[in-house]
C-alpha cells in the first residue's frame, strides 16, 4: 500500500492508501485539521509538507511533519493577503514560495532545517498590463516554481499572460525580479514543469487548451518561446474557453519522456479529462491520447513515486480516482476505482 495525502477546500488534509495491484483506494481519513489548506507541496526528502492555509482570515502557509500516520502541525505563517492557491519549496528546502490568486501576488517565506516557517520575507504584488475580460482584468499569480538549477523562481501569471522571472536568495528567503516571458495572448497561464534535462520549460495555459514549450537559458533564466500545442488531438481542441473548458495541472513523468495535463469542464462532469503528450527529441511535444479523469473538476493531478498510476483529485465531485499508467508507452487506463474526500483539491505522495 502507497500512502496518498489530499489537499482539501473542506476541513484539511487527508489521507488514503494506494493498491498498486488493484489501484483501489482505501477510505480517507482526516489527518491535518486546517482551514484553506487546498493546496500540498512536498519537500524532496519527502519529510516535510507545507500547506495553503489562513489564519483570523489573513493568508498563511502551514508546515507539516510527514508522519508514518499523517502528518503533524510544525507551525504557520501569515502574509498580508487573502489566501494563497498555491505553494511550493524551493530544491535545498530553505524557502517557500506562494502565490496568491486573488490578490495578484508572489510571497516568500524562509524554512529551517526542523520545517519552522519565518516571517514573510518579500511580497511582490503584479500589476495588469493589457486589461481583458475578467479573470484578465487584474493580475492573477497562479503559480511559482523554483528553476532546475535553484537560481530564478518562475511566476506564471494567469491575469497578465506572463511567466514573470525572479531571483532567489535562499540565506533570507526572499525574491527579486529580473524579467518575464511573454505568452500567447488571452492564453491564460496556469501551472508549469521543467523537461528532465532542464533545458525547456512546459506551461499550461488555462484558457486556450494548451501547452507553450519554452526554452531556457540557464544563465540568465530567460525563457524563449519555441511552440504552443493543444492538450487534444489535432482536431478535437474545439472546446476552448467560451465552451467552459479550461486546463488545471501539468506533471512532467520522471524519465522525463511524457507530460501529462489535466483539463476541467465548468459545465458538468462529462468531459473531465486527462492528455498525455509525448515530448520529442528536441523538446517539442505530441499528442498521444486523452482519457476521462472520472472526476468533475479535475483541479489537480499527480504520478505515484514509481510513475505507474495517476490520480485525479475532483474539486466538485468530492473524490480521488486512479488511472494506471503504462511506464513504457504512457499510455493510460482508469481502473474505475475511487475514494470520496470533500472538495479533493490537490494529491501529493509522501
Amino acid at each position: 500500500m502507497v500512502p496518498v495525502l489530499v489537499g482539501t477546500g473542506a476541513d484539511g488534509i487527508y489521507r488514503t492508501d494506494l493498491n498498486r495491484k488493484t489501484g483501489e483506494l482505501t477510505e480517507a481519513r482526516l489527518v491535518g485539521p486546517e482551514e484553506g489548506a487546498g493546496f500540498l507541496a512536498l519537500s524532496e526528502d519527502r519529510k516535510l509538507l507545507v500547506a495553503t492555509a489562513r489564519v483570523d482570515g489573513k493568508g498563511a502557509v502551514s508546515s507539516w511533519k510527514v508522519t508514518k500516520g499523517g502528518v503533524e502541525l510544525i507551525n504557520r505563517s501569515t502574509y498580508q493577503g487573502g489566501g494563497l492557491c498555491q505553494v511550493s519549496f524551493d530544491h535545498t528546502h530553505q524557502m517557500v514560495m506562494g502565490a496568491d490568486y486573488g490578490g495578484g501576488k508572489l510571497v516568500s517565506f524562509p524554512i529551517d532545517a526542523s520545517g519552522k516557517l519565518g516571517p514573510n520575507a518579500s511580497l511582490h504584488q503584479h500589476e495588469v498590463i493589457d486589461p481583458r475580460p475578467a479573470p484578465q482584468n487584474a493580475a492573477r499569480v497562479h503559480a511559482t516554481w523554483p528553476g532546475p538549477d535553484n537560481k530564478f523562481a518562475y511566476v506564471p501569471d494567469l491575469g497578465i499572460d506572463r511567466v514573470k522571472i525572479y531571483t532567489m536568495n535562499l540565506a533570507n528567503g526572499t525574491l527579486l525580479p529580473v524579467g518575464a516571458a511573454v505568452c500567447p495572448p488571452g492564453s491564460g497561464p496556469r501551472h508549469m514543469k521543467f523537461s528532465k534535462d532542464g533545458e525547456h520549460a512546459y506551461v499550461l495555459n488555462e484558457f486556450t487548451l494548451s501547452v507553450t514549450v519554452f526554452k531556457r537559458n540557464a544563465e540568465t533564466g530567460a525563457l524563449k518561446e519555441v511552440e504552443t500545442v493543444s492538450v487534444f488531438e489535432e482536431g478535437g481542441d474545439k472546446d476552448k474557453r467560451e465552451d467552459k473548458m479550461s486546463c488545471s495541472e501539468i506533471l512532467v513523468s520522471k524519465d522525463g519522456r511524457f507530460v501529462y495535463t489535466g483539463n476541467r469542464d465548468l459545465l458538468g462532469p462529462e468531459r473531465d479529462s486527462v492528455s498525455v503528450l509525448a515530448v520529442q527529441p528536441d523538446g517539442t511535444l505530441k499528442h498521444l491520447q486523452t482519457v476521462s479523469s472520472g472526476v468533475w473538476i479535475v483541479r489537480n493531478i499527480a504520478l505515484s513515486q514509481g510513475g505507474d498510476y495517476l490520480l485525479a483529485a475532483g474539486q466538485k465531485s468530492n473524490q480521488v480516482t486512479t488511472i494506471r499508467v503504462d511506464l513504457e508507452t504512457g499510455m493510460m487506463t482508469p481502473t474505475g476505482h475511487s475514494t470520496k474526500v470533500p472538495t479533493a483539491m490537490c494529491v501529493v505522495f509522501p
